[in-house]
């Protein structure tokens, strides 16, 4: 279908992930890139062994593997691993704590998106990460703000089946559309999508 990143989420059972992110790797190939999101679902132990599966089977990031309220054991974890630890995704207090966390090496790559601060917040993330030569990887599918990240590597798309993959390819009105793997974004005000109105009204509590 043209797709050439995929990232899996946590089951809740390490050894099953393990061998599906094996799996994975060798049915799209070398050439796909493989990300995991384990969800702030280990433990220390088990976030250091699952890291090294994930290096064997040459995942481009390893994502939030810890919650996320224990800076020193993600630094020892960076440390330990050579895969890239992205994280800071749901922890409370967005660039002025992203701050924190790059100076404590606590990560690899940050996580950006604009429930932190909004565009602006997002932005400013995005900003101090590149002063210190690391990614910053949008959360969601939010191709106006992945455009605007040149440090920034893809723009998610939460899959369920393949009927979703192929509504991907069809443009709606002011939706980005997929080619090839790629999306080229609105050059209209604000960030593209227009609302659905009748979805609106049906779904509306109280007008006023």
């Amino acid at each position: 279908e043209g797709f050439f990143a995929f990232k899996l989420h946590a089951s809740g059972d390490p050894k099953w992930d393990a061998k599906l992110a094996h799996n994975l790797r060798k049915w799209v190939g070398d050439d796909a890139d493989l990300m995991f999101d384990a969800s702030g679902g280990w433990d220390y132990v088990t976030a250091l062994w699952f890291g090294r599966q994930l290096e064997d089977a040459g995942f481009l990031w390893y994502e939030e593997p810890m919650r996320e309220y224990d800076l020193p054991s993600y630094a020892e974890l960076c440390a330990a691993l050579d895969i890239p630890i992205l994280g800071a995704e749901t922890c409370e207090g967005a660039h002025w704590n992203m701050a924190t966390w790059i100076q404590q090496r606590a990560l690899d790559m940050v996580r950006i998106s604009t429930a932190k601060g909004g565009y602006t917040g997002a932005l400013k993330i995005a900003h101090l990460a590149e002063s210190f030569g690391m990614r910053a990887q949008v959360h969601g599918a939010d191709p106006h703000l992945c455009a605007a990240v040149p440090n920034n590597d893809y723009c998610e798309i939460l899959v369920i089946n393949t009927e979703q993959i192929k509504e991907l390819k069809v443009t709606g009105a002011g939706q980005p559309r997929v080619v090839d793997g790629y999306i080229t974004v609105s050059d209209d005000l604000g960030t593209g999508p227009q609302p659905d109105w009748a979805e609106v009204e049906r779904r509306a509590v109280l007008v006023v």
